[in-house]
């Protein structure tokens, strides 16, 4: 049976992917690392707060996502040629996204970490959701 793709772009394919799996195993593996460093030279409250703060960054990522991973892929291939007016839409509704995000948790932040130390590692942690609204993984 003949291919659909060709050799030399298939090729293209396989090494975009080793790369970004390569990519995702490292960053995986450095935040493995970088756990257990926190805990040893933390201790274990400081690893909890921060357990805590990674748990509602997840939360506070999904209102930041908001559907848009699916969305901009959707949209982008019913008309591929609009992606240079997607990109921006998109980009903005998810930094909006985020900033609501960021205000709901900063709201909630004294029934979340009630200690001092706590909530400040709680609003470092999940400031990342700018960040992340600036990611075109879609």
């Amino acid at each position: 049976m003949k291919s659909l793709v060709p050799a030399k772009q298939s090729r293209g394919v396989l090494a975009r992917f080793v790369v970004l799996a390569g990519a995702q195993v490292l960053g995986s593996a450095l935040s493995f690392a970088t756990a257990v460093i926190i805990t040893r030279v933390s201790g274990a409250e400081v690893f909890g707060q921060i357990s805590v703060g990674i748990a509602v960054f997840a939360y506070a990522l999904t209102l930041t996502n908001f559907g848009t991973d699916v969305s901009g892929v959707k949209a982008a291939a019913a008309a591929p040629g609009s992606i240079g007016q997607l990109l921006p839409a998109i980009f903005l509704m998810r930094l909006f996204c985020a900033l609501v995000a960021f205000v709901v948790v900063l709201a909630l932040s004294p029934v979340l970490a009630p200690e001092p130390q706590g909530r400040l590692v709680l609003i470092i942690i999940v400031s990342g959701v700018f960040a992340a609204a600036c990611l075109p993984s879609w």
